[in-house]
């Protein structure tokens, strides 16, 4: 008679593991969520004196919130003919911390519509998040709603680190990213992109998870309807979630869980394309609102540029996500659904945004167009760090990671540090420059049109970044395929 237990009277493997990331995820999101609000509190104050008065495109948020509020409309010209913009610029000639000048009056940022009228080529999404903290508190209170925002994208960046490793791992990932650009870059920026991460995180981490209850599905559905209507370039994503929540989890769908997914992004989207045709004349803005498209040329030089550009280079100013990068390979050979839910989300968005004429987005932190989707290399990023030696991973964690924290160093104490003009030059490396003499700025080029460096430059960094792209995900498959059984159990959730 034999004493072994028989398999089937036995829990899965598969379900103990998701169980366990269910059970972990929780906590650890409420802590770093909680951490990453108490330090946008701590940044608040400064922030707020060397950014006064509002720049870039959050003037242009506040205005239609105030359109919204006290007119229930959003035609701005009454708003603009009143100078409700005075309400956030400070009286011209009071000495101050904040921008040495700004334009008076405010030029808006109006869209080329069929009616008359002024409206915002702006979505209105954050101006409907931000119109009734505004009214109530002002730019302070709208400061604290956005650091909630913040820390509950830093808390799904975590939770989603948790299904791939164990709690230590995870928190410090969740950690890592939010602390550094570009998402502590834009916590308390009155832009889409925090909002917009959030929504699409929340999304990806209850679609990799093997169930959810109606109402998270509900969720998951309110998260897809929303980034629309936070800017019309994040309609193909949620086209992307609704595709991927069918084939994850098709069966599931069935009933009321399908009815509560589709609550929301069918009248959302109806509304939203009605609001444009009303506008337009057709269910989307003209392009000309945001300067056009590039030529095939041009988008593979935006493409490098998005993560090599002096001034607005992802990688350049957070090597965290590089190692990410990396790290997506072995992912991809031992997790293919996972990873492949992570690309079909990412990699349409990226082959937009890259096409865009202004893709580094302007007057703003940098990878602002990124920072929709940087949460998700939580994922890769996690489970690599889960499966390789200790001994091992704690040391890069903190190498690649180290770069990106003194880069957001420099951020908070100057936070007009974060803001360059597109001269070629970057602010901060600059100031780094002055103080240490080492030639920062001519160590990587510009690719912006403005002030592109030479051909050969650019092709060169180009070069450099292709091949750390062929080296470094080799070396970390030969890292995972090194570690023991014991030491990689961790990343198996």
């Amino acid at each position: 008679m034999s004493l072994v237990r028989p398999a089937s009277a036995s829990e899965p493997a598969a379900p103990r593991a998701a169980a366990r990331a269910a059970t972990r995820q929780a906590p650890l999101a409420l802590l770093v969520g909680l951490a990453v609000f108490v330090a946008c509190l701590a940044w608040m104050p400064s922030l707020m004196d060397r950014l006064d008065p509002l720049t870039g495109d959050e003037p242009f948020y506040v205005m239609t919130g105030i359109s919204l509020i006290e007119d229930g409309d959003l035609d701005e010209r009454n708003n603009y003919e009143a100078r409700h913009f005075d309400r956030f610029y400070p009286v011209p000639g009071i000495a101050r911390d904040g921008w040495p000048g700004f334009p008076d009056p405010l030029p808006p940022h109006a869209s080329q519509t069929d009616r008359d009228g002024l409206y915002s080529k702006h979505g209105p999404g954050m101006a409907l998040l931000v119109a009734v903290p505004f009214a109530a508190g002002g730019r302070p209170l709208v400061l604290l709603v956005l650091a909630g925002v913040a820390a509950a994208a830093a808390g799904n960046a975590t939770a989603l680190a948790a299904r791939f490793a164990a709690a230590p791992i995870a928190a410090a990932v969740g950690l890592a990213l939010a602390l550094t650009n570009p998402m502590a870059s834009f916590s308390l920026l009155i832009f889409p992109e925090m909002s917009a991460a959030l929504c699409v995180t929340y999304a990806v981490r209850r679609l990799l998870a093997p169930a959810n209850s109606v109402w998270q599905w509900f969720a998951i559905g309110a998260a897809a309807a929303a980034l629309p209507w936070l800017h019309y370039r994040l309609a193909p994503v949620s086209v992307v979630l609704v595709a991927l929540a069918v084939w994850r989890h098709r069966r599931a769908l069935i009933g009321r869980s399908g009815l509560a997914a589709l609550a929301l992004p069918i009248p959302a989207a109806l509304v939203l394309g009605g609001w444009y045709v009303y506008l337009y004349g057709g269910p989307l803005p003209p392009s000309s609102d945001h300067a056009g498209f590039s030529g095939p040329a041009d988008s593979v030089n935006n493409f490098f540029g998005t993560f090599l550009d002096q001034q607005w280079g992802a990688f350049v100013h957070n090597p965290l996500l590089l190692l990410a990068a990396a790290a997506f390979v072995p992912f991809l050979a031992h997790r293919p659904k996972d990873a492949a839910t992570l690309l079909a989300v990412v990699l349409p968005y990226l082959a937009l945004v890259v096409t865009y004429r202004v893709w580094w987005g302007e007057w703003n932190p940098p990878a602002r167009y990124l920072t929709d989707v940087v949460p998700l290399a939580a994922a890769p990023l996690a489970w690599w760090l889960g499966r390789i030696r200790r001994a091992v991973a704690w040391p890069v964690l903190a190498a690649f990671a180290a770069p990106g924290l003194l880069v957001m160093a420099g951020f908070v104490a100057d936070p007009q540090r974060m803001y360059n003009h597109p001269d070629g030059s970057s602010s901060l490396f600059e100031l780094w420059q002055a103080r240490t003499g080492l030639a920062l700025t001519e160590w990587v080029p510009s690719f912006v049109f403005y002030s592109a460096a030479p051909v050969g430059e650019r092709v060169f960094a180009s070069a450099v970044l292709v091949g750390l792209l062929a080296v470094l995900p080799a070396v970390a498959m030969v890292l995972v395929d090194g570690a023991s059984d014991d030491e990689s159990a961790a990343g198996d959730g």
